[in-house]
């Protein structure tokens, strides 16, 4: 699990790299939240071993997840809100879980 900061912190990166030509990034930031589903998925797996902070901050994690992925999934796109549900707060929730790999790999 600690290698999991290592590999975060280079798709965190390139994903800010390529919000520069912001298509890009909003292309990438779809592989960065894959490539944290299946993070998430491992830490998931050996939630045991995390500390109980570590717990906390995971579980604080999947709740907004969860909440913007539903509202994805069923709201419309025609709004300004398009930017908060496709950048910004995936973005947020993105360093939420740069994060905890942090910690993680700090605790391990």
């Amino acid at each position: 699990m600690t290698k999991l900061y290592k590999i975060n912190l280079v798709f965190v990166i390139l994903t800010l790299v390529l919000y520069l030509t912001v298509y890009l990034g909003l292309l990438f930031s779809i592989v960065l939240g894959g490539v944290q589903v299946i993070m998430s998925l491992i830490m998931l797996y050996n939630f045991k071993k995390l500390s109980e902070t570590n717990k906390v901050l995971f579980i604080i994690y999947l709740i907004p997840t969860a909440t913007i992925l539903v509202l994805i999934a069923t709201d419309n796109y025609g709004d300004i809100n398009y930017i908060m549900k496709f950048a910004v707060i995936p973005m947020m929730l993105a360093f939420l879980h740069l994060y905890i790999t942090y910690r993680i790999k700090n605790e391990l």
